[in-house]
């Protein structure tokens, strides 16, 4: 158990996360509590891209099916982890985590969604699913001990997310097309 909770149970009760990704997170749990930096990446298709850059003691998992997925990720500071799922065409994502106990949760499916998750500080969560075409997150999280919770289920979506303080809990759900949500929680 690193960095204070269980990793397990807070990715388990997100069930908008994919069997798939969800499949080898016990062995990933391992990788967390062991020295240095880990990093896995699972690719399946053709054309995908995944850079991940690490600094303390991290761990980094990307799932990368179908093509053309770019996956650029970094972590700096201890226990951190960042687990990336890309499945279809053309997704783009970007994860930059600062700090220490900081999970990110991303699910990319279908076509063409665009990622920008952004955590500094401590014991932030962000959980982020996208099911459909052209939809974009952008969040940022400063502080400790705070949520975010999106998901994106349609074509055409946009969130634009400030979380700045600590102890603060956002929950966004886009469910259709052409919707956008810009929310600054805390500053």
């Amino acid at each position: 158990m690193a960095g204070g909770y269980s990793r397990h149970a807070d990715l388990s009760r997100h069930n908008e996360l994919g069997a798939n990704e969800l499949s080898h997170f016990d062995e990933l749990a391992h990788y967390g509590g062991m020295a240095g930096n880990q990093s896995r990446v699972y690719q399946q298709g053709a054309h995908n891209k995944a850079h991940i850059q690490q600094l303390g003691r991290n761990t980094a998992v990307a799932y990368q099916s179908g093509s053309g997925h770019e996956l650029n990720l970094q972590q700096a500071g201890r226990h951190n982890l960042a687990i990336a799922a890309q499945s279809g065409e053309y997704h783009t994502a970007a994860i930059q985590q600062v700090g220490s106990a900081n999970l990110a949760a991303l699910s990319q499916r279908g076509e063409g969604n665009l990622a920008n998750l952004e955590q500094y500080g401590g014991h932030n969560q962000m959980y982020v699913d996208q099911h459909g075409q052209f939809n974009t997150v952008d969040a940022i999280q400063r502080g400790g001990h705070n949520t975010v919770n999106v998901g994106q289920y349609g074509n055409d979506n946009t969130v634009a997310l400030v979380q700045q303080g600590n102890g603060l809990d956002v929950d966004i759900k886009q469910h259709g097309n052409d919707m956008n949500a810009s929310i600054t929680n805390g500053i």
